[in-house]
């Protein structure tokens, strides 16, 4: 039994889980953040934005 669940509008997923009927189960989730610069970047101060990446994965039982 899943622990995660995703709701896309519009997409149904196979969840039997009584508060998350028809939603996707996430097996697994990965988060990612980084901060790109460069050697140009020097010491002015200017901080590069965080990037985030956020990765799911589900089994596809269809």
């Amino acid at each position: 039994m899943a622990d995660i669940f995703l709701k896309i509008v519009g997409i149904a997923g196979e969840s039997q889980d009584a508060l998350h009927r028809g939603e996707i189960e996430i097996d697994s989730w990965r988060w990612k953040m980084s901060q790109p610069s460069s050697m140009m970047s020097g010491s002015g101060g200017v901080v590069a934005r965080v990037v985030i990446d956020l990765s799911a994965k589900a089994l596809l039982l269809r």
